[in-house]
């Protein structure tokens, strides 16, 4: 688990994402998912992770000891504008304390990295995900982040490198 400093502070100090990655390509896997130890979800090598439960709630844990991405701050915004309601893939978004154990009986697992990283996880320490198939938030969700970066949004700029 990266210390406080580390997780919010932006340097070149890789060391700890490096080894959490290592960890997660050895067993199979890609970001791997810090779990601090009183069981809590922290955040991947370098992703922010979230969740979708089975009562279509979007979940992703505090920004108190990880670093506060853009992508999941964008995700979480464009999901408030465009996916909860009534008829739609979500009913709500949360920002709260997540338990290990939640990952297991979730529908969906996001991981939410830079460069517009929508990264939906289908498998989990060997577990099905849901129906083990890309959910439909993670497919809307990467959708809305792309229309978004490339129809004018102020935080993205296309730069021509002719």
């Amino acid at each position: 688990m990266k210390p406080t400093l580390l997780a919010t502070l932006k340097s070149n100090n890789y060391l700890l994402n490096c080894l959490l990655a290592m960890s997660a390509q050895e067993r199979g896997g890609c970001f791997g998912i810090n779990i601090r130890e009183d069981g809590t979800v922290a955040e991947g090598c370098v992703a922010n992770c979230a969740i979708v439960t089975a009562d279509k709630v979007f979940i992703t844990p505090p920004f108190e000891g990880i670093l506060a991405g853009t992508t999941v701050r964008k995700a979480m915004d464009l999901a408030k504008k465009h996916l909860v309601g009534e008829g739609k893939v979500l009913r709500e978004i949360r920002q709260e304390t997540m338990h290990k154990e939640q990952l297991f009986s979730a529908q969906e697992v996001i991981m939410c990295s830079g460069d517009l990283g929508i990264n939906p996880a289908i498998t989990l320490d060997g577990q099905r995900v849901g129906n083990g198939e890309v959910g439909p938030v993670a497919r809307e969700l990467k959708r809305l982040i792309w229309e978004d970066a490339y129809d004018g949004a102020e935080e993205h700029i296309q730069l021509s490198y002719e």
